[in-house]
């Protein structure tokens, strides 16, 4: 999604929030006629509007740059419990941008990921999701922290790696999923699944491009 759009869509938000009218009075329009063009796409959002809309509005700086959504209510369902803080949202990046960001840290821009998922846990601005592939890291054991093919995994790059921390590692120019583990001196990435191989890191170039803070598996 172009930056475009989604500053059109979080200015709608606040419209149907505020009101168009409200909006208008807060910027020092005599009437409704620029919202009116901004909120249909007629008109782009420029930066300099962008940050004018968010300081009338008591917004946070980079607010109106960042997809955002319109939470329901649902705490007053008879049958539904509210869910966890949403603590921001971070872009979904495929493999490949993983391993290139472990080399390069940089905030993601909105047209760099596939999505901006809601991550419920604290976390740094350079967090990031990746939809895991293969089931090296699935248990096979019922009851074991289990990792399968499909399930997002929420990482942060500025979490220290710790003895046991679920890792996401650069190793031979790729991003791989696995448990880090220190023995005896030695280290090592290994899988949750006893049919992949450990693998002995101890003298092989190795960059740690996050840890992982959290899952979440789509239906």
């Amino acid at each position: 999604m172009e930056i475009k759009d989604i500053r059109k869509d979080n200015l709608n938000l606040l419209a149907d929030k505020h009101g168009r009218n409200t909006i208008s009075e807060k910027l020092g329009y005599p009437d409704n006629n620029y919202i009116n063009q901004l909120c249909g796409g007629h008109t782009n959002i420029g930066s300099r509007t962008a940050r004018k809309i968010e300081a009338a509005l008591g917004l946070k700086t980079g607010w109106m740059d960042w997809p955002q959504t319109n939470e329901p209510d649902v705490s007053t369902s008879d049958n539904l419990t509210k869910g966890p803080e949403i603590k921001g949202r971070i872009p979904l990046i495929s493999w490949v941008q993983a391993g290139q960001f472990c080399e390069a840290m940089d905030l993601l821009q909105p047209g760099d990921a596939e999505e901006w998922l809601p991550c419920p846990t604290p976390h740094s601005d350079y967090a990031y999701a990746l939809r895991v592939k293969g089931d090296s890291m699935a248990s096979p054991y019922p009851g074991q922290r289990s990792y399968p093919e499909g399930i997002i995994i929420f990482v942060d790059p500025e979490k220290p790696v710790t003895n046991g921390s679920r890792v996401i590692a650069r190793l031979n120019g790729e991003a791989t999923f696995k448990t880090f583990t220190e023995d005896m001196g030695r280290l090592f990435l290994r899988p949750i699944n006893p049919n992949y191989p450990t693998l002995d890191i101890t003298d092989l170039e190795v960059s740690f491009c996050g840890v992982i803070i959290g899952s979440f598996y789509p239906e």
